[in-house]
């Protein structure tokens, strides 16, 4: 199943998020949005594959086929003529958004009541929008917090996270293998893969102080919007962080 965005559905979702950071929002929160593409698809297609299946006595070998035919494009990329050399990869792409603000350690939980209230408000927001949503257990969000802080770009099918009820969560969203580098122009993070090579990740950062050109580009929207050309989009997996705050009056 494909989803086609029209443009009047992209400006209502536009002015849904920018209605929700000027009105919802408490100013002077930042407030980050995650675009992540990953290679994360194996269990996709096995779930979409459940009921297209082939029959009769070559069965078993034209599932493997098919399904071979897909893991094969997100590993590298769907084979096409060579006229046609394109960065055609799957990929499996989610938009997380996350803000935080500070509070004291010992506050009692009777009074976190404002932000359970903040919270059904921002869901209602988007969902005004078409923007389905769903709210993470602790076991959830060590899961997403380790995907994003622990890459592994050549993983396919999600490794489980069993949770250790007596460890601080903050602990168990870096992996014990995690390895970080700075350097001049960006931070290095290696770690093992699946294979037992390391995998090496950059992260780079752009601020409109330091670096207004590069700060520019990507916030640019058709910048985002490249990413559905296959002629432009990006075939490594990658998270693109953009971080907002709204000022106040």
């Amino acid at each position: 199943m494909r989803h086609v965005l029209y443009p009047v559905r992209i400006k209502s979702i536009v002015a849904t998020l920018e209605h929700l950071l000027r009105s919802k929002l408490p100013r002077g929160v930042p407030v980050s949005f995650h675009l992540v593409s990953s290679k994360l698809v194996g269990n996709d297609i096995d779930y979409g594959l459940r009921e297209f299946r082939w029959s009769g006595k070559q069965a078993k070998k034209f599932n493997a086929i098919t399904r071979a035919y897909y893991l094969r494009a997100a590993e590298t990329k769907f084979p096409l003529p060579p006229a046609l050399d394109l960065p055609l990869t799957l990929r499996n792409y989610r938009v997380y958004i996350s803000c935080c603000v500070p509070r004291k350690k010992k506050t009692p939980p009777r009074k976190l009541w404002r932000w359970r209230t903040r919270l059904k408000i921002l869901r209602a927001s988007l969902g005004g929008a078409y923007i389905p949503t769903r709210i993470l257990d602790a076991a959830g969000l060590v899961e997403l917090m380790r995907e994003l802080i622990n890459p592994d770009p050549h993983e396919m099918y999600r490794v489980p996270y069993k949770l250790d009820p007596y460890q601080d969560l903050n602990y168990q969203c870096v992996d014990d293998s995690f390895d970080m580098q700075v350097t001049a122009g960006h931070l290095k993070i290696g770690r093992p893969g699946r294979d037992g090579k390391e995998c090496v990740t950059r992260v780079t950062s752009y601020h409109l102080e330091s670096d207004p050109e590069m700060a520019f580009l990507w916030t640019s929207a058709d910048n985002y919007a490249n990413l559905l050309n296959p002629e432009l989009s990006i075939s490594c997996p990658f998270v693109i962080t953009l971080t907002l705050m709204v000022e106040d009056r």
